[in-house]
């Protein structure tokens, strides 16, 4: 029976374990939390829920570590959410201490897991968890790419609606590269839809400035989430991001997926976690895949590759 722990059993930690459920029927799924008696309820809650489904698993909860032993994944979504008017970075400290204890534990339970990193600021805290694991570089991944492509997706359909077309998010292929932030980097030139039996790019489908409007909605569709929720931030679509890494992991049905993974000359860059597009498999990631960028993507991606670097080194203290 494969093994998944979820550190942080708040609505993202819980969303993700509901989610690996469905994909995975006979998952044991771990839920560790500070509030051990928390996640405890959500366990027992969900446990209830799946008794109405196939699932021939268990879920259970606590905050004891030891319960995560020898888990072949370990998500960790635990940290403080942003509020509204807090950037990522503004987490940084915050969250920095916890991800650095919850990787120390994680690792004496599952020394051959792979890691899989949630929390915000996404590629800083991913760098974090490779540092403090002393894992390969390709266990250690961070969970941003998927979602902001996911929500990439969606923006390019609902527009298409608002025109008159019959499309989904399924017909689209498109694909977010860079930081998870102000900086990422929805990749306009290589996107198209299947509209009406036909692939077609969205130039073809928008002006510039739709284009453009797209663009903004996907770079600060986690910000509109919180500012209308105004307690909270996403995580129904970050939970079914994290099980579709998760899905691809355990089954070692090999996918390419955008993902926050340490580039070793890709794209000209070096010793840097951000995200591109990466085959998952049961080790973790197998390979990067480079895409074609346009020279303006190219710049953009190096921007953000260069903000990362610069958070990096302006909190190297945090990482000692």
């Amino acid at each position: 029976m494969t093994k998944v722990t979820i550190v942080g059993a708040g609505n993202v930690g819980a969303s993700a374990a509901l989610r690996v459920a469905d994909l995975q029927k006979d998952c044991e799924i771990v839920m560790i939390d500070i509030a051990g008696d928390f996640a405890k309820g959500k366990a027992l809650d969900m446990s209830a829920a799946l008794s109405l489904t196939d699932f021939s698993g268990s879920v259970v909860g606590g905050d004891d570590y030891s319960l995560s032993s020898k888990s072949d994944v370990v998500v960790i979504t635990a940290g403080i959410a942003r509020k509204v008017g807090m950037s990522r970075e503004d987490l940084l400290a915050i969250n920095a201490k916890i991800v650095g204890s919850v990787v120390s534990e994680v690792v004496k339970e599952s020394s051959e897991c792979i890691i899989i990193v949630v929390t915000n600021p996404l590629d800083i805290m991913t760098r974090l968890a490779y540092e403090k694991s002393g894992f390969d570089s390709s266990c250690v991944i961070g969970m941003a790419g998927v979602l902001d492509t996911a929500r990439f997706q969606f923006e390019v359909a609902n527009a298409l609606r608002l025109k008159g077309f019959s499309v989904s998010g399924g017909d689209v292929k498109a694909v977010v590269l860079g930081g998870h932030g102000d900086l990422m980097l929805p990749v306009v030139s290589s996107s198209t839809v299947l509209v009406e039996g036909m692939e077609k790019k969205l130039e073809d489908l928008f002006d510039s400035s739709e284009i453009e409007d797209i663009v903004s909605l996907v770079k600060h569709g986690g910000a509109r989430v919180v500012s209308l929720l105004k307690t909270g931030s996403a995580y129904v679509a970050p939970g079914y991001s994290i099980a579709k890494m998760v899905n691809c992991i355990l089954t070692g049905k090999e996918e390419v997926m955008p993902c926050s993974v340490m580039l070793k000359g890709e794209y000209g860059l070096n010793d840097v976690f951000i995200g591109c597009l990466a085959k998952l498999g049961k080790k973790g990631v197998l390979e990067i895949v480079e895409m074609p960028l346009s020279e303006s993507e190219k710049s953009g991606l190096l921007s953000s590759a260069e903000k990362i670097n610069n958070v990096l080194f302006e909190n190297k203290k945090l990482f000692n």
